[in-house]
């Protein structure tokens, strides 16, 4: 797991502080997966169409097997012109593999 330093707004807690630099950190580590292969299959959860490029790459990397995960009710990332699987979750998926414990 990496985590990212939270960003504050002038006027918090009104607004809500933010993570910054999460989607490129994941597009690199997808990438960087892709061609060091950390993995048989690199899943993708994520809705963002900032990463396609990197989704893109990473696929073409030796042809590295790439799929993507979301919810079932919404759209989900897609390579035009490629056939790629996708995995739809709905809440009872989440709720199963939840973890409750106070850290």
């Amino acid at each position: 797991m990496h985590s990212r330093t939270l960003r504050y707004p002038h006027d918090w807690p009104d607004s809500p502080s933010r993570e910054k630099g999460v989607d490129v950190m994941l597009a690199v580590t997808l990438v960087r997966a892709s061609i060091e292969k950390w993995a048989d299959v690199l899943i993708l959860a994520s809705r963002d169409t900032d990463l396609l490029p990197a989704l893109e790459t990473a696929r073409d990397i030796d042809r590295s097997i790439v799929e993507v995960a979301g919810w079932r009710s919404k759209s989900r990332l897609q390579i035009p012109r490629a056939r790629m699987w996708a995995t739809g979750l709905e809440l009872d998926h989440f709720d199963r593999c939840r973890d409750t414990r106070e850290y």
